[in-house]
């Protein structure tokens, strides 16, 4: 505030153009060409693998490293869905796929020599 703008004329302000309103839901309501192309693009790659990261995760059932890879393809797969956060959707989805790579490395039985 300054000489020129005291309290009550801020607060004009800030009702007229709704400062002081807070709207409940997603932090972006549309999406543009590119994030359609992004979730195309994370639909096919999570087709491909979708299957043996269910097939890893009931092999690990109960373990620590399952119930997280659980959640996160459990949030992945709600993101796909709703289609409105492209980079944490991307995030997450690597996240999951480095998680499988892990769990496939470690579980895998050397070669004895």
């Amino acid at each position: 505030l300054n000489r020129a703008v005291d309290a009550n004329v801020f607060t004009r302000v800030c009702r007229k153009w709704k400062f002081s309103g807070f709207e409940m839901g997603p932090a972006v309501k549309r999406s543009d060409k590119s994030n359609f192309e992004v979730f195309d693009l994370l639909n096919v790659q999570w087709g491909k693998i979708e299957d043996m990261v269910h097939e890893l995760l009931v092999v690990l059932d109960g373990t620590p490293i399952a119930m997280r890879m659980e959640q996160n393809v459990n949030v992945l797969k709600i993101m796909l869905e709703e289609k409105l956060q492209a980079e944490q959707t991307w995030i997450l989805y690597r996240k999951v796929v480095a998680e499988f790579t892990s769990a496939v490395k470690n579980r895998t039985p050397k070669d004895s020599v």
